[in-house]
């Protein structure tokens, strides 16, 4: 097994931001998760009920990305959590 790397006090103090940070998007992911599919089935079934016209699709789409990305995010930040928690038990392990 290769040697963690050593970090500087600053570099920890992120890291444990990071850690911290992600810790919490799954904390919302846990509670918002029912939420946001929901939110995601209603405005696919609007979209199929919806008539072709281009500001209603429009609109449609725009809070399906808005949604989307929301959940894009807390993902991302999810991953980038677990990974500076790992790097940082890592750290405390030497």
């Amino acid at each position: 097994m290769a040697a963690a790397k050593r970090h500087s006090p600053e570099a920890l103090g992120i890291l444990n931001d990071e850690a911290l940070a992600g810790a919490g998007a799954a904390t919302l992911m846990r509670t918002l998760g029912p939420v946001i599919a929901a939110r995601l089935e209603y405005f696919s079934q609007a979209l199929e009920d919806a008539p072709a016209d281009l500001g209603t699709l429009l609109d449609l789409r725009a809070k399906f990305a808005t949604i989307r990305n929301l959940q894009r995010e807390f993902r991302n930040q999810m991953l980038r959590g677990g990974e500076a928690a790992v790097e940082l038990e890592a750290q405390y392990r030497q």
